[in-house]
């Protein structure tokens, strides 16, 4: 991985807006692993974080601290963009800093912080900034409202992107949700897949796990979620049938105690044995080793949300040399079949998943004779296409590129700013109203709305 290296007097600026201390959360390992890797690369950084329990105050003592307590990272947001955006500078941009250039990078956007950093922009023409669209769920929807599609908001949305002169940069998760975006506010949405937060002394390691397999049989690892829990059930009761000799091979993983009670009953009802459950939410230790002591990992994808997303799940296992079976149309398996470690089914049909899993029991992931060599080559492909190296690598060549973009083209265009900066208020706080009001409300603003 060539270094990540910004322009002379140049910092990068995190905003960890959904950060919690939480050793076994997302956030938290992302953070940490952007952390990890500006100071490896000797990047000039700073970190703007929510509160921490006093407890933990010490851990992050150089990072910043947003002095609010309202939600700032999650859909709408609840402060104005306006508050926010002044809050924000001034933690991270002194006086003599703001002759500097500066990255602003966030990894989950609400409303509010997406308005927040034109503002910034606005004000700010040494400054780029870049938003991942993680939580496309809620993006999906937002570009998808009736209410949003009425003309004038529309427009306020464009016409603020105006003034910042591509230096606004935006990921989605998936393609087919960048242009989605894209089209929706006729501006540049790049796509860029889930990151691994894991630990690169995690990943590019010798595998000690790795091993050829002295069965013929594969240790299959299956991830759920709740909505997914009937298909999975499906496909334990076709495996008891036609395979039983896997049931032991299978290993279970669900969040919640609910969910593995729901498992449990069913199996019990069912007379099927020899599954192995792990159940709860599991350190960072603890769920390397889960995914590493299996040969695959099964996503039993039913619900119509993985269709239109990637998993950050997904892009572990395959980076920790594990190939995964998925459903065709997920958005996941896009992902996977770029490092060619894709195993696939059709639909929620459980005889499409043993075939899919029988497809990778004759494959060279699962030979004797080629399975480490294979494993291995699949670790350094996947870390080079999903590593918080590569996101940061791309993040910073793309700001080069839109900052000389706007030194040709730019023009003086203050005058509109204050208007502009206005009109995202107004947004803001009609879609705040809009989310408060009763669904009866709701269905009756559908009659209104074209």
């Amino acid at each position: 991985m060539s270094r990540i290296e910004l322009a002379n007097n140049s910092e990068f600026i995190v905003l960890a807006s959904r950060f919690e201390v939480n050793e076994s959360g997302h956030f938290y390992w992302f953070t940490k692993s952007l952390q990890r890797e500006l100071i490896n690369n000797q990047v000039p950084f700073k970190i703007l974080a929510r509160d921490f329990p006093e407890s933990s105050q010490k851990q992050f003592q150089d990072w910043k601290i947003l002095p609010t307590k309202a939600e700032w990272g999650k859909d709408t947001g609840t402060i104005s963009p306006l508050k926010l955006a002044n809050l924000i500078e001034k933690e991270i941009l002194s006086k003599s800093k703001r002759e500097s250039r500066t990255l602003v990078y966030t990894y989950e956007t609400s409303f509010s912080l997406l308005a927040a950093l034109i503002i910034i922009l606005f004000r700010n023409p040494n400054i780029t900034a870049a938003a991942n669209m993680l939580d496309t769920g809620y993006w999906h929807r937002f570009f998808n409202w009736k209410f949003l599609s009425w003309a004038p908001l529309q427009s306020t949305i464009k016409f603020a992107l105006k003034f910042v002169d591509k230096r606004l940069m935006f990921y989605a998760n998936m393609p087919s949700e960048a242009a989605v975006i894209s089209n929706q506010i006729s501006y540049p949405v790049n796509s860029f897949p889930h990151i691994t937060a894991l630990n690169p002394a995690e990943y590019t390691k010798d595998d000690s796990l790795i091993t050829a397999p002295e069965e013929n049989l594969p240790k299959i690892l299956i991830f759920t979620w709740p909505g997914d829990l009937p298909f999975v059930c499906m496909i334990l009761n076709q495996m008891s049938r036609r395979s039983p000799i896997l049931l032991p091979q299978v290993t279970v993983h669900t969040k919640k105690f609910a969910d593995e009670q729901f498992i449990t009953e069913y199996l019990t009802r069912e007379g099927i044995v020899g599954v192995n459950l792990v159940t709860g939410t599991l350190s960072q230790e603890e769920y390397i080793n889960l995914i590493r002591q299996s040969d695959a990992t099964l996503f039993p994808y039913a619900d119509k949300m993985h269709f239109s997303t990637g998993s950050g799940r997904v892009i572990d296992s395959l980076i920790l040399g594990r190939p995964v079976i998925l459903n065709a149309e997920s958005g996941s398996c896009l992902h996977a079949q770029k490092v060619n470690a894709c195993f696939t089914y059709e639909g929620d049909n459980p005889t499409s998943v043993l075939e899919a899993i029988e497809g990778f029991r004759s494959s060279p992931f699962f030979s004797k004779n080629s399975s480490g060599e294979y494993q291995e080559t699949l670790k350094s492909a996947a870390a080079l296409e999903f590593s918080i190296g590569g996101l940061l690598n791309s993040i910073v060549s793309e700001s080069r590129e839109r900052m000389a973009y706007t030194k040709m083209h730019q023009h003086p265009r203050k005058i509109k700013f204050i208007p502009a900066i206005t009109l995202l208020e107004i947004v803001w706080i009609a879609l705040n109203a809009y989310h408060k009001i009763s669904p009866v409300m709701k269905r009756m603003l559908k009659f209104v709305l074209p």
